[in-house]
């Protein structure tokens, strides 16, 4: 089932954590925004450079959030807590670098990139760009009167083989690395051509349709203030001969795709953030009611539940965030426990696939929390399903699965 986009606030989102990257990050947001994004969550790792000020007009024009994540090695952390936080706020959800711009080809969006692989393919939940690997081309020092795109233009002739990705976020069900997503059973990232890829590395990937600029190294003076700043998805930090052997490189070529999309573009993007939160909490409020109104008819059709597990998620994720905001709570909790009631209808109305069902036991934490009496039968339904996934796996010698679905219904067993 096509999701409805218009009960998303944001198409797309990207997710980044950076310490100490205030000189880029502006140009970051303003490229990615004319390039297709709607949104940014943005979380600063201790950065001592003045990071919040130089990100207050994104913030105060609703295009960034922001969010302060302390801590060594905290990628992966900040990863999966967008994930949990804004899962279902963005249809698409990536999660690149400060020194990682996503190219499109052929004048595309990255949203149009992501509808034409992602949207009719059952299986897909990412996209995964390979990375273009861009070179300091013999740079020695920093200029900041010029931006990273304009100032490297040459690149490493091959497609490195490590990806990023861009997912669908409520497939995800965990971030393992700062380059690949899990997710649930039956679905998978894929990359240009719609092959699945398995792991952070695609080997035969190409940059036919759309691609990472991976503006790893900039100049030698960049690269030692990176290395000293430390990285937050490892601890141990890399060597100054890489931008050494960088900057003798004679296999670079020349590469200014990029600057032309920027060109190609600046027509595309209107000035500022987009409409306002009113606006958008206005048109989810009225999405959401249209969706939800058959659900509060006597006569609608056993039909209208039928495998729509995802959508009365979605629903009730977003009565719970509008309430009080865009909806008054009296209805918002009409609508939350109206959303309960039809997920309880879709499970007992056919057959559920197990990605569906994973979908529902990441939530549970948030569904058990809640005081409608249709909680109760949603948590009996999960153990018993619970119970015959688990006598599948055995039958099936799915130890992982197995451990995993038994924690599960141990958990929901103690609970009255």
């Amino acid at each position: 089932m096509r999701e409805d986009i218009s009960l998303f606030r944001y198409e797309l989102a990207l997710v980044t954590i950076i310490k100490n990257e205030g000189h880029y990050i502006s140009e970051w947001i303003d490229y990615h925004h004319l390039a297709g994004a709607d949104h940014f969550y943005i979380y600063d790792n201790e950065s001592t450079d003045n990071l919040k000020e130089i990100l207050k007009p994104y913030i105060e024009n609703g295009l960034v959030d922001y969010t302060f994540y302390p801590g060594k090695c905290s990628q992966v952390a900040a990863y999966n807590d967008a994930v949990d936080k804004y899962k279902f706020d963005c249809r698409y959800m990536g999660f690149i670098d400060g020194d990682e711009f996503i190219v499109p080809r052929g004048g595309k969006s990255i949203k149009d990139v992501l509808h034409e692989l992602l949207d009719d393919n059952p299986i897909a939940a990412g996209l995964t760009p390979n990375w273009l690997m861009f070179s300091s081309g013999g740079q020695e020092n920093a200029d900041f009167t010029r931006g990273v795109l304009e100032r490297f233009l040459y690149r490493q002739p091959n497609v490195h083989p490590h990806i990023k990705t861009i997912a669908n976020p409520r497939l995800v069900k965990d971030i393992i690395n700062c380059h690949f997503c899990t997710y649930f059973d039956g679905k998978a990232a894929v990359n240009e051509k719609g092959n699945i890829v398995p792991s952070h590395s695609n080997n035969d990937g190409t940059v036919d349709v759309i691609s990472i600029n991976h503006y790893y190294y900039k100049s030698k003076e960049e690269f030692i203030a990176k290395i000293k700043r430390g990285y937050s998805d490892h601890c141990p930090p890399r060597s100054l001969k890489e931008i050494e052997d960088d900057m003798n490189d004679s296999t670079v070529i020349y590469d200014d795709e990029i600057l032309k999309l920027c060109a190609n573009r600046r027509d595309a993007v209107t000035n500022g953030g987009g409409p306002s939160a009113l606006e958008i909490n206005k048109r989810l409020a009225e999405s959401l009611i249209k969706n939800l109104t058959p659900a509060l008819i006597n006569s609608t059709s056993t039909e209208f539940f039928r495998g729509k597990v995802p959508a009365f998620l979605m629903y009730r994720a977003l009565s719970r965030k509008l309430s009080d905001i865009a909806i008054p709570k009296k209805t918002a909790d009409l609508l939350e426990e109206t959303a309960l009631q039809s997920l309880m209808k879709s499970l007992t109305s056919g057959v559920i696939e197990v990605w569906q069902l994973q979908m529902i036991f990441k939530e549970l934490p948030q569904i058990l929390s809640l005081n409608y009496p249709v909680v109760k039968d949603i948590k009996n339904a999960c153990e018993s399903m619970l119970s015959q996934l688990i006598m599948q796996c055995r039958l099936n010698e799915q130890w992982f699965r197995y451990r995993e679905y038994e924690y599960l219904l141990q958990m929901l067993q103690t609970i009255k």
